[in-house]
């Protein structure tokens, strides 16, 4: 991948947009972009007002090693006071299994033998299974999360069933070749 050497935020951005299949929003990037942009702002008028402070008293200014505990001061606010939320979202996941082999097979390409579904009850379904949508996502594009939706629970399951298989148990592949042998 070309953008895999870059570290970049926008390059990261883009490269993890681009992997899951998902859009990125410009609007989060900017606002993001626009922070940083402020605090370097109000950290560069805060030292220059205490240089200006230290050079005008009459003990001077700040000694060389006061820098790495203002620096310590404020990694520790940011680390402990944050006004963002961090907090993980409440899943909200009301299907059922059922549910999900039903609206797993109305996606397949063959059409599930039904009419194609309608972008609200796509929504819906997203929304049942605690994914993240909003109104002015196509109908295509929400297919396209259901889908990336059923792929991930199966990845899921197939980790789940390695993960309980004892290592001495025999893989499907070598039973295969054993009855074939037979």
């Amino acid at each position: 991948r070309a953008s895999a050497g870059r570290s970049s935020p926008c390059c990261m951005a883009l490269a993890a947009a681009d992997d899951a299949g998902q859009q990125l929003d410009l609007g989060a990037l900017g606002r993001y972009f626009f922070a940083v942009l402020m605090q370097l702002i109000a950290l560069t008028f805060a030292f220059g007002v205490l240089d200006s402070a230290g050079y005008a008293s009459p003990l001077g200014p700040l000694p060389a090693p006061a820098a790495g505990g203002v620096f310590l001061a404020i990694s520790l606010r940011s680390r402990v006071f944050s006004s963002l939320d961090d907090s993980a979202p409440e899943e909200r996941v009301t299907a059922t299994a059922a549910e999900d082999e039903a609206l797993e097979a109305a996606l397949r390409p063959d059409g599930g033998g039904g009419k194609p579904m309608k972008k609200t009850a796509l929504r819906a379904e997203c929304e049942a299974r605690g994914l993240s949508v909003d109104r002015t996502m196509p109908a295509e594009m929400l297919q396209a999360r259901l889908r990336l939706y059923f792929e991930s629970r199966a990845r899921q399951a197939a980790a789940a069933a390695a993960a309980i298989t004892p290592s001495w148990a025999p893989s499907e592949d070598s039973l295969s070749l054993a009855r074939a042998a037979a």
